[in-house]
């Protein structure tokens, strides 16, 4: 799951080609809906983009302009990056990240060294907001668990969609605890299915495993 963070992350690049709204940037991995600033010798703008394929954007809603600017060959190009969010689908995101485990294990291992490997962001769901991206400012987005394999899984399970969570705090009670139980369980499989690959590989691997503070603190002491 993608976001907009606000981390005043940007990738640069520049313009290649114009064919009226058509902006092409070879390879330029953008997503629908980021903003685009550019900026050459006649002045600067900012547009939000549709993807038409790997090299190609069309310019949909005109967000800032310097004047009567259009963007022209070799002008310099920004995106706003995005971060992004587990969606713990044990086909792409949990086994990239079992992949990437092996080989850290692997490599300690073979340095001599007790391999020891940490579950951190990787295992949490932990924004229930997102950066507007044509003005930046913080919009309500809910929390990351809807994805397609999410929400089938969920289907699934407990017959039903699973119930909305706005925000971190909601409360968890709902259907009886059903639906975050689910959640709980849908993490630790995805734990469980990184561990199990690394021991198949590495034996010997050591793990360390983090919560968010507010997990086992929900208040914070002085």
């Amino acid at each position: 799951m993608l976001t907009a963070t606000g981390f005043g992350t940007w990738g640069a690049g520049f313009v290649e080609a114009v064919n009226g709204s058509t902006i092409q940037e070879t390879g330029h991995g953008y997503i629908t809906g980021n903003t685009w600033h550019v900026a050459g010798a006649s002045g600067s703008g900012a547009w939000l983009i549709t993807v038409l394929d790997a090299d190609h954007f069309s310019l949909t809603t005109e967000v800032s302009n310097s004047g009567a600017y259009t963007p022209g060959v070799t002008d310099a190009a920004y995106i706003e990056l995005q971060t992004s969010q587990c969606c713990f689908n044990p086909a792409t995101v949990t086994a990239f990240l079992a992949a990437c485990y092996v080989q850290a294990a692997s490599i300690m291992s073979a340095a001599g060294l007790v391999a020891w490997l940490q579950f951190g962001e990787v295992l949490w769901w932990f924004f229930d907001w997102c950066t507007n991206l044509a003005n930046g400012d913080p919009v309500a987005a809910g929390m990351a668990y809807y994805d397609q394999n999410t929400a089938a899984a969920a289907q699934a399970a407990l017959g039903r969609a699973l119930a909305t969570f706005s925000h971190a705090t909601d409360d968890p009670s709902i259907n009886g605890y059903a639906d975050a139980n689910f959640l709980r369980e849908r993490i630790k499989a995805h734990i469980d299915a990184i561990r199990t690959a690394v021991l198949a590989s590495v034996p010997a691997t050591q793990f360390e495993l983090l919560w968010p503070y507010d997990v086992n603190y929900p208040t914070q002491n002085a």
